[in-house]
């Protein structure tokens, strides 16, 4: 099956997908929209991919078709993937090890697509440091490759093109009204992304007569289409209506020939950079993200960026020339061997990362890695324990988010050693009261969220004394929350309850336990403290103004004089978490204090 000729102004248009997509990588306020460069790659797939069945649909041989697909794709995803996976296995501390290869799993299925659209939880890494989480559109790119043969094959050639623009205006307006239940999935589903890869068919059907060909200007109008889109198009509504804009965009500068547009998108240097555009692709990412997995920030310094783009450029040529140029000229078996060694390395490191990573660098024992055991306390789930109702003492409720979670341990102890008994009711990124902001949430957290809310309410009575501990330096982010914990604060004054207001603790830029795992590395990142915690807690002293409330600042406890550190020991194990070590360091130190704040109601 022969393909089809190159359109140099294709690769001139896969140049503008990459690097819009790169631009946007290292920092979306320099392009705001360059998410758009995948969308645009979707349509010259559709496009090319849809040609070439198209020119052969009479002797169409599936197994080529895929054999070509697998020997274009395959070597150089592979040898990206083992490599990314060498390193995070020296690189990534155990915890986040573990995420990388279950995501490493999905991407060699070619599911990371559906891995991604569910992925997180409060301790998980964030999305910028995933080194595969570009796969998903790689993943959803080989999809369509199964769908896209049947489609033109099986359908009848009079009504191909109008069976299509149904379609993608029906599928359109399906992922529009999806966008408000749930963007994420969305965001990340084949279905909804087919509209884009259908628009590329379609101009493929008939590619010199089309309304958009007989349009002299249309290559122009397009290119403004697309400028237009980078700057100004939200991520907020993709993929639905707006995602067909830059789409369509695309499709006016494809089927227009020798226009200035065309010319320039010709230009050599476009050209090469649209050569290797599945190489700069791969390797992005995972150069970035192992840049702000070290830095711990999502806006790298000039001089990570300068290297980064460096490193990126000089081995995406490398593996383009190497790899995609020279390999696939090779032997068959010489290909198969390829694919087959990364494979393996791939497989091993799937089977054995934790005990080799073990070997790299030796883990902390258990109570330096969390606050404590997840299944005995009432965080983001009741068990009957955290709702025991003491005859003998005086109950007192305490709710939050996980830095009230972090405080079990430290109740505990109050509980063993005071006149009083504390139960500890939280939900992650969730201060569980009556009209929280659930909806600004991650999906993992939003019915966790509801859920606690719910029992919190239904347990307030039972209490006369309320201790509320969060992040609020996170929750100020929500311009909704300052009226909600106004209104609870005095919704409890009229009911006479004490209400006792904990300081947020030091946050610091780095995540602690990767701080230890770089030392252990021979590595020294650079951290400091976060400003916003002082910002938050001077916020959190107006409430001392009612009556019924009192705040209790432990921010500057001798426990953190040398934080995050206290006598060369970790006492946190993230940026903003005390570890189970910190937590009995936190309560010597403090205990008394709020036992005395208290008792002052």
């Amino acid at each position: 099956m022969s393909s089809i000729p190159l359109k140099l102004d294709i690769q001139g248009l896969r140049a503008l997908a990459v690097l819009s997509v790169i631009i946007f990588h290292i920092n979306k306020n320099w392009l705001p929209a360059g998410f758009i460069g995948v969308d645009i790659f979707f349509v010259i797939s559709g496009f090319i991919i849809s040609t070439i069945i198209i020119n052969q649909k009479e002797k169409f041989n599936a197994i080529d078709f895929y054999k070509k697909r697998v020997i274009r794709i395959i070597p150089p995803y592979f040898f990206m993937l083992s490599t990314t996976s060498l390193f995070s296995l020296i690189f990534l501390k155990a915890t986040d090890l573990k995420y990388y290869t279950d995501s490493l799993t999905s991407a060699l299925t070619f599911i990371s697509n559906n891995y991604f659209s569910t992925f997180g939880n409060y301790f998980a890494p964030n999305s910028e440091e995933l080194p595969l989480l570009h796969t998903w559109s790689l993943a959803i790119e080989m999809q369509f490759y199964f769908i896209l043969p049947l489609i033109i094959i099986l359908l009848p050639i009079n009504k191909i093109k109008k069976i299509l623009i149904i379609s993608v205006i029906s599928i359109t307006l399906w992922s529009n009204y999806q966008i408000s239940i749930n963007q994420k999935d969305l965001y990340y589903s084949l279905i909804a992304r087919i509209p884009e890869f259908l628009i590329g068919t379609i101009i493929a059907l008939n590619p010199y007569n089309n309304i958009f060909r007989r349009f002299k200007y249309s290559a122009l109008f397009g290119t403004f289409i697309l400028i237009f889109s980078l700057y100004f198009v939200p991520i907020q509504g993709f993929p639905g209506v707006i995602s067909l804009v830059p789409c369509i965009g695309v499709a006016m500068i494809i089927v227009q020939e020798n226009s200035i547009i065309n010319k320039i998108l010709s230009h050599k240097v476009l050209v090469y950079i649209g050569g290797i555009s599945y190489s700069l692709y791969l390797w992005h990412w995972p150069i970035l993200s192992f840049f702000r997995y070290y830095t711990g920030e999502n806006i790298l310094p000039y001089s990570a960026v300068i290297t980064a783009v460096i490193l990126m450029t000089v081995i995406s040529i490398i593996a383009h020339h190497i790899i995609e140029k020279k390999l696939i000229k090779e032997n068959p078996r010489i290909i198969f061997l390829f694919i087959t060694t990364n494979f393996l390395i791939i497989m091993l490191l799937i089977t054995n990362s934790d005990s080799i990573n073990k070997k790299i660098s030796p883990p902390n024992s258990v109570e330096f890695t969390r606050y404590a055991d997840p299944k005995e306390i009432c965080h983001s789930q009741i068990i009957p324990s955290c709702l025991d109702i003491s005859n003998k003492k005086e109950n007192i409720l305490v709710i939050g988010d996980s830095h009230a979670g972090q405080l079990n341990l430290y109740f505990d102890f109050l509980s063993r050693n005071s006149h009083y008994n504390f139960n500890v009711i939280s939900s992650s990124s969730c201060i569980p009261i009556h009209g929280f902001n659930v909806q600004q949430l991650p999906t993992w957290s939003q019915q966790p969220c509801k859920d606690q809310i719910t029992k919190v309410e239904s347990e307030l009575e039972k209490y006369n004394t309320i201790i509320i501990a969060g992040l609020w330096s996170k929750h100020f982010l929500d311009p909704t929350f300052k009226s909600v914990f106004n209104n609870f604060i005095k919704a409890h004054k009229n009911k006479k309850k004490h209400i006792v207001i904990m300081s947020q603790i030091p946050t610091f830029s780095q995540n602690i336990g990767r701080i230890i795992h770089f030392r252990n590395l021979g590595l020294h990142p650079y951290f400091q403290p976060n400003t916003e915690t002082l910002i938050a807690n001077h916020e959190m002293t107006q409430y001392s103004k009612y009556k019924n409330v009192d705040y209790a600042d432990f921010s500057i406890a001798p426990i953190f004089a040398h934080a995050p550190f206290y006598k060369e020991i970790p006492i946190y194990f993230d940026s903003n978490h005390l570890n189970e070590v910190g937590i009995k360091l936190y309560v010597r130190d403090t205990g008394g204090s709020l036992i005395e704040i208290i008792e002052k109601k």
